[in-house]
């Protein structure tokens, strides 16, 4: 179950980088942003509207993979799925920590923690494979 309250927080964040994309919807990720690093943001750049639409792209694919593993794998590989899951998101605060810092945005180191602790949630413990239990799967056969 945690599975899909992850995905759900995750796909959360897709309207906000898309919207990030567009120079006349920038308005409210460009508030986000400068909040979380403390300096004023811009989203003027070509540049920064293009990779604020990858980054879209990239957290719509991660929030349908995580759902999809939750629903079609999950009952047969429970701590494969937990360890994929976990490792994942470990890569990318570890990476995402760093570059903050590295670009003189630190304070996203504190939400990003929030961010981690939030998805991961009871994650952290092995999971337990439970008899009888189907997912439900998004497509029927």
């Amino acid at each position: 179950m945690w599975l899909k309250v992850t995905a759900v927080i995750i796909g959360l964040f897709v309207p906000l980088f898309f919207l990030g994309s567009m120079r006349v919807t920038s308005a409210v990720p460009r508030v986000l942003l400068s909040l979380v690093s403390l300096n004023a943001q811009s989203f003027d750049a070509n540049t920064t509207r293009f990779v604020t639409a990858v980054a879209a792209g990239f957290m719509s694919a991660l929030c349908v993979m995580v759902w999809c593993l939750q629903a079609y794998v999950y009952d047969a590989c429970p701590e494969g799925v937990r360890r994929s899951v976990v490792c994942g998101f470990l890569t990318w605060y570890l990476v995402e920590s760093i570059g903050s810092v590295l670009s003189d945005n630190p304070w996203n180191l504190i939400s990003n923690t929030f961010i981690l602790l939030l998805i991961i949630g009871p994650l952290w413990k092995p999971a337990t494979h439970m008899e009888g239990t189907a997912s439900q799967s998004l497509v029927s056969s």
